[in-house]
């Protein structure tokens, strides 16, 4: 029986040499993909377009009931999820499924959805790119405001992939640019 107990998933590191390191993240990315298959999970993959970058190709995913997420934790009141150090990526992954089912839903253009992660730690939590290749960065913060220190991954991004949108999602009450072409929006 299968059973996923983190929101995140990240498999084990390809610079293993040991062959059972290797079957178990090969049987791991055979569950995984099952249970995608059944609604439970998405799989996000890795952004790969990032010229003169050295980023990271594993895949990761989410749970995407996070009812189902959250009685996998234990955690059954707000004080308890406030409390959980998962809250921040429990949040990340109700953000990407809301995206994802949202664009969906609307079928005009395909959407391919990725991340980005350098293996200097430099990552943006969402990477939005249309048919005519758009990149859209999305960065997500369980907070209620976003500091400039939090943007330095997001603005390199741009710079580098010259994106010409860009957002912020997180728990502010207020839509507002919060850089030259970064817009802060609310995920309520």
């Amino acid at each position: 029986m299968f059973s996923v107990r983190q929101a995140k998933y990240k498999p084990p590191s390809s610079a293993w040499s040991d062959h059972r390191a290797d079957t178990t993240c090969f049987a791991t990315n055979i569950k995984l993909a099952i249970a995608e298959g059944t609604f439970v999970w998405r799989n996000v993959k890795s952004f790969e377009y990032s010229p003169g970058k050295s980023v990271t190709r594993m895949k990761r995913g989410y749970i995407r009931d996070s009812g189902f997420l959250h009685f996998l934790r234990r955690v059954n009141d707000h004080d308890a999820l406030l409390q959980n150090p998962k809250t921040g990526a429990t949040f990340e992954g109700v953000v990407i499924e809301e995206i994802g089912q949202g664009l969906q839903a609307v079928e005009t253009t395909p959407w391919d959805f990725s991340f980005f992660r350098t293996r200097n730690g430099a990552e943006v939590d969402l990477v939005l790119t249309s048919s005519n290749n758009i990149h859209i960065p999305v960065e997500i913060k369980f907070g209620r405001s976003t500091k400039k220190s939090q943007l330095i991954s997001l603005s390199r991004f741009i710079e580098q992939n010259n994106s010409p949108y860009r957002l912020i999602i997180n728990q502010s009450d207020d839509v507002k640019l919060l850089k030259t072409n970064i817009l802060q929006i609310s995920a309520s």
